[in-house]
């Protein structure tokens, strides 16, 4: 199941490489926010309501 994005929060060196990777998604992302971080935790996708459902 694909899930699309409502928020995108990324460290900045991820940001470019990621966007690149989903731009081909259907609809994409309705935003993509920059963070400033040192933390190396996997990035969450959050996705959409209904497709929770």
């Amino acid at each position: 199941m694909m899930a699309k994005a409502y928020y995108l929060d990324l460290p900045e060196d991820r940001l470019d490489s990621l966007v690149k990777m989903y731009n081909h998604f259907d609809g994409g992302f309705v935003k993509i926010r920059a963070i400033q971080t040192g933390d190396r935790e996997p990035t969450t996708l959050t996705p959409r309501p209904e497709a929770a459902l």
